[in-house]
């Protein structure tokens, strides 16, 4: 139990026995090193509908047409396509219909909590634990994560997909506050 991984799973109860270790070089970092950034919404489904949502390749392709789960297990994949660009991300624990956690980018991981508050609604919580911020690109990765949210939203409510640029305008300067906020605090 010496890499990152493992005390991040084990910090949030995730562990099951089975490998977390991926990069080496994130050995020996300490979770208070890095950033958590923590969006929640309320989706009007049950919890088994906001998974499906959440992980079946079908809609994610309406909701980040990028992605796509190559195998949704501890150890699986999860495959990033743009253009000339293909990344391989690993999973890290999934727990069905409830916790879904994977590799993001350079050291940074996505948990996706899932909370049943009865069977109209179901609570989505995001965190991203970033290693490092990036101030040009860390406040990107979450809008376009914010922007995610919306759009899973907007499929359970069977509404139309909102258009991504508007939100991305709508949301960029908020999300940037809230970063530099993050990251101020850690430092005064």
């Amino acid at each position: 139990m010496d890499s990152h991984k493992d005390e991040h799973a084990l910090e949030h109860g995730h562990d099951h026995g089975h490998d977390h270790h991926h990069h080496s070089e994130l050995d020996d970092l300490h979770h208070n090193q890095g950033t958590d950034i923590v969006l929640q919404g309320e989706l009007n489904a049950n919890i088994e509908r906001v998974w499906e949502v959440l992980t079946s390749n079908e809609y994610v392709k309406q909701w980040f047409p990028e992605l796509e789960y190559e195998s949704l297990k501890a150890g699986g994949n999860l495959m990033f396509n743009s253009g000339d660009m293909h990344l391989d991300m690993m999973i890290y624990d999934v727990e069905v219909p409830s916790h879904l956690s994977f590799e993001w980018g350079e050291g940074n991981i996505v948990t996706f909590d899932l909370v049943s508050n009865d069977d109209l609604t179901t609570q989505l919580n995001y965190t991203q634990w970033i290693y490092h911020i990036d101030e040009e690109h860390s406040p990107k990765d979450v809008t376009g994560w914010l922007i995610c949210m919306q759009k899973i939203a907007a499929i359970i409510d069977n509404k139309p997909i909102p258009d991504t640029m508007e939100l991305y305008n709508e949301y960029y300067d908020e999300v940037e506050q809230l970063i530099k906020q993050q990251t101020s605090a850690e430092f005064e």
